[in-house]
């Protein structure tokens, strides 16, 4: 994912991608976060209690920065806060097990693409063109990816 948690702790830890950091380390990752268009993943605990001088310095450096922040309620950042303040759960991506296509046989101009995950089945009606375009960023996307080498 092209983001960076940063998560305040109530009683003092600053932690940076699961790591305790300082507020050099996060200057150094927000910037990183605007030359790479990344997006900030923002938890302080205990919210609604006053921020601590060093809390409001990390809020100030993000802000500064002018980088996407997300904010979330939850130190797993499972959820984000949307713009009418509610607390809403985050989608998390799911690893795509299989695929299958369909094409009825009453309907040649459109057929039924099935991407199935571990939990879930989805189903999409596809033209041709969406396929043909699906397939061209697909496989420019994958000379983007490094191969997985099998375990010796």
């Amino acid at each position: 994912m092209n983001v960076i948690r940063i998560q305040l702790m109530q009683d003092g830890p600053l932690l940076l991608d699961g790591k305790p950091s300082t507020i050099a380390d996060v200057r150094a990752a927000v910037e990183r976060a605007k030359e790479g268009k990344l997006t900030i993943w923002y938890y302080r605990e205990n919210a609604g209690t006053p921020a601590t001088d060093s809390q409001m310095e990390v809020l100030k450096i993000i802000t500064d920065a002018g980088v996407p922040v997300s904010l979330s309620t939850k130190a797993d950042f499972s959820d984000y806060v949307g713009e009418d303040g509610r607390s809403r759960p985050r989608a998390v991506p799911q690893v795509l097990r299989s695929y299958e296509f369909f094409r009825p046989p009453n309907t040649p101009a459109v057929g039924l693409l099935r991407l199935d995950t571990k939990t879930e089945q989805h189903w999409f009606l596809v033209s041709r063109n969406i396929l043909l375009s699906l397939s061209a960023e697909l496989a420019r996307m994958a000379d983007k990816l490094e191969a997985v080498q099998p375990p010796s």
